[in-house]
């Protein structure tokens, strides 16, 4: 994962060195105002990855059972990110020379997100179809090279 946040911050940084014409001083303080944001990425994709391994179950008073299951997990992680973005809202307070959007207006879209993301994309995980094996294929068996024998 350490991979992947590096090269997103790569990226971020070279776009915003080709938005400031090159100046490389002028981008590092833009990347810096926005870096918060960073935080809000991982918490989505963090949330996501851990609510795509649940199964419906009877544990939790029902709460988990195949029927409720996608409320639950549209609920939890908008809980998770309605925090998560009050933590990133007081973070660009502190980094940000312009104006912040409101942390009600912040609030609302992470609620909408949140809850469309979190009570969908776990369900069509679970359901999608898996990929079938293809009848006219034959496996691959590793064949053992034996020294000396003719």
């Amino acid at each position: 994962m350490g991979v992947g946040a590096g090269a997103g911050a790569l990226i971020s940084y070279t776009v915003k060195v080709a938005s400031t014409h090159g100046d490389f001083a002028k981008a590092w303080d833009a990347y810096w105002q926005t870096s918060p944001w960073g935080i809000m990425t991982f918490a989505t994709a963090y949330g996501l990855a851990f609510l795509a391994d649940d199964e419906p179950q009877d544990g939790f008073m029902g709460l988990l059972a195949a029927d409720r299951l996608r409320w639950v997990e549209g609920l939890g992680l908008t809980i998770m990110l309605a925090l998560t973005a009050s933590l990133v809202h007081s973070l660009l307070l502190g980094t940000q020379q312009t104006a912040v959007r409101p942390l009600a207006q912040i609030e609302v879209l992470t609620v909408v997100i949140g809850f469309s993301i979190g009570s969908l994309v776990p369900s069509w995980y679970r359901h999608a179809p898996r990929e079938a094996h293809s009848q006219g294929r034959l496996p691959v068996v590793a064949a053992s090279a034996s020294v000396g024998q003719p």
